[in-house]
């Protein structure tokens, strides 16, 4: 079975694209949770 996804930088776009006030906060979440990760990483 197939399960195709999109990947974090399109939800950004997407997201910042819409412009809402509940994306606007999805991103902020999004781009803090993704810095944490990359910071684990080192």
């Amino acid at each position: 079975m197939r399960c195709p996804v999109i990947g974090l930088e399109d939800i950004l776009t997407n997201k910042r694209a819409a412009g809402k006030p509940q994306d606007r906060a999805d991103v902020a979440v999004l781009e803090r949770v993704a810095r944490r990760a990359l910071e684990r990483e080192e």
